[in-house]
């Protein structure tokens, strides 16, 4: 399948309420780092994981970022940071995977899986810890959800969370947002969450 058409242009870049996105780069490692660090018990929890481990180093960090900088251009995967206006701060990052892929990954039924058109995208996001009170990631889902329809040649865009992270959740639902589908999440008692509009 086809994840992003050819003959579109990959948007580049955001400038909202208080925050920009933009394609995260290796260069980026030293902010993204010290926001990964700083919220690394909200993100344990948004990605289901031991990830970023207390030991997680800079290092680390940079393979993820180079990995990450390399999908986008090859169009493979879109990976945003959100900084603040000035690019002094990183407030959070946002994923833009294939569904299908994701899908799988997840162990789809073939229904499912058929029901899926190309240039499908599953999104996930998450922001600072520090910013969640101020409401950020509201903020960051209003203009992700208009940029999406406005900018970005997608036929559809799902978000991603998990049944543990609970503000999450209220956050999609009360954006008008709805469960599609949940998958076992292995060794967890925890589900993945897909929901769409």
């Amino acid at each position: 399948m086809q994840f992003y058409p050819e003959d579109a242009e990959v948007p580049r870049r955001l400038e909202a309420d208080g925050f920009v996105l933009r394609p995260l780069r290796e260069t980026d490692v030293d902010l993204d780092y010290e926001a990964l660090m700083d919220s690394r018990e909200t993100l344990r929890v948004w990605d289901q994981s031991d990830w970023p481990s207390d030991d997680f180093t800079r290092e680390e960090n940079l393979e993820d970022l180079a990995q990450h900088e390399r999908e986008h251009g090859e169009c493979r995967a879109f990976t945003f940071t959100v900084v603040d206006p000035a690019e002094s701060e990183c407030l959070g990052c946002v994923y833009l995977y294939p569904l299908d892929a994701i899908l799988r990954n997840m162990g789809a039924d073939e229904e499912a899986l058929g029901a899926i058109a190309d240039s499908e995208a599953y999104a996930t996001f998450w922001v600072r810890r520090s910013r969640l009170a101020d409401g950020l990631d509201e903020r960051v889902l209003a203009a992700l959800v208009d940029w999406f329809e406005r900018e970005w040649r997608f036929t559809r865009v799902v978000f991603g969370s998990n049944s543990e992270d609970a503000h999450q959740l209220d956050l999609l639902a009360a954006a008008g947002f709805r469960r599609l589908w949940e998958f076992p999440i292995p060794g967890r008692e925890t589900r993945y969450v897909l929901l769409g509009r």
